[in-house]
């Protein structure tokens, strides 16, 4: 059903599970992110790019916080693709940020500031 990239000791959702959940965590003209179970983001839509687990695992492999990527696979039946993820709880920085003194909001960018020189100093795959 799956190529697992990365898993921990909770069952995986299923297709089914994920269709049912309401738990809308994200939204586009191509794929949606809704929550499903406590522990799982699933990302899904027949344009998702299944390479996307496998850049997840090599960010985290070069030491950038992203979640961790569970499964990657597409439904036969419906040639939708899905990506299931593990579920970081929080706030969006969208829906922070404008609550945050300028001290966090300084703190934050610097955060992404580094985050980002990781991003460059990276070896390209090609």
């Amino acid at each position: 059903m799956s190529s697992t990239i990365y898993c921990n000791t909770f069952s995986l959702p299923t297709i089914a599970e994920t269709q049912a959940f309401t738990d809308i965590l994200a939204k586009d003209k191509l794929t949606t992110v809704v929550r499903v179970k406590e522990h799982f983001a699933v990302n899904h839509g027949q344009h998702l790019p299944l390479i996307e687990a496998e850049n997840l695992q090599f960010l985290a492999d070069h030491t950038i916080p992203v979640p961790k990527a569970c499964s990657a696979f597409t439904d036969p039946k419906t040639d939708l693709r899905y990506l299931v993820m593990e579920y970081i709880p929080g706030q969006t920085l969208k829906k922070l940020l404008p609550s945050l003194e300028l001290t966090k909001k300084t703190k934050i960018c610097n955060l992404l500031k580094d985050a980002f020189a990781k991003l460059r100093e990276m070896p390209s795959q090609g």
